[in-house]
């Protein structure tokens, strides 16, 4: 049992590791273009979005730093949807930092300006942000309340990846109220979405989650199992 928990241990760390690899050589090729293309116009913008987009998960503080020329830029060109994904990159910066005042603050600039635009994607995606600010504070019924405003537009759009998130996100909400049944039905909506789609990734966390219901729930069988 000992050499199985390790076998599978060491295939999601390696699985990690060629992720990791991947999305290293794309930020790297990003950040190549980034230094090749200096003309001051809407292209940079949207190659330092993309960049700082990419980097969120590894390097905040480079996130921080190319999300903030873009928004500088944008400024300088009136690029309006350069501005909107720079002031949502900028919140996701000061979320992670647990700075949820000023990162709510950035999401809700972003938000306006979607909703001058009609831009109804970049809106569901700050009403979502601000669901996950809610939702790291542990204010459930807000948290919630953004998720469902979120799930509403994706619904109108037809847009099944962000139906499928806003799924997840609803599950953790109910998951972490203990409200398991709720969990389950969230993550499985979810999980039958990613399997339509062939999202590996989000059937993985799909089953994470839906064995850590089980796991909660003292069914170690169908824990173990996911």
């Amino acid at each position: 049992m000992r050499n199985l928990t390790l076998i599978i241990a060491l295939l999601i760390i390696s699985s990690n590791l060629l992720e990791l690899k991947a999305q290293t050589t794309e930020i790297d090729s990003l950040e190549n273009l980034l230094q090749q293309y200096q003309k001051k116009d809407t292209i940079r913008v949207n190659l330092l979005n993309e960049t700082a987009d990419k980097l969120n998960s590894l390097n905040v503080d480079k996130t921080f730093k190319y999300a903030k020329e873009a928004g500088e830029l944008s400024d300088k060109l009136s690029f309006t949807k350069g501005k909107v994904e720079s002031l949502l990159l900028i919140g996701i910066y000061y979320c992670q930092k647990s700075d949820y005042p000023k990162a709510l603050g950035y999401y809700k600039k972003s938000l306006k300006l979607n909703e001058e635009l009609g831009d109804k994607r970049g809106i569901s995606k700050c009403y979502n942000n601000i669901g996950n600010i809610y939702s790291d504070q542990d204010d459930y019924p807000k948290a919630l309340g953004y998720y469902q405003k979120s799930l509403k537009i994706d619904e109108e759009l037809g847009d099944k990846r962000g139906i499928s998130k806003r799924y997840y996100n609803i599950g953790n909400i109910y998951s972490d109220q203990d409200d398991y049944a709720k969990a389950l039905e969230y993550y499985q909506k979810s999980l039958k979405i990613d399997e339509e789609l062939g999202d590996k990734n989000g059937i993985s966390n799909s089953y994470i989650n839906i064995g850590i219901i089980y796991k909660k729930q003292g069914d170690y069988p169908k824990a173990l199992d996911y």
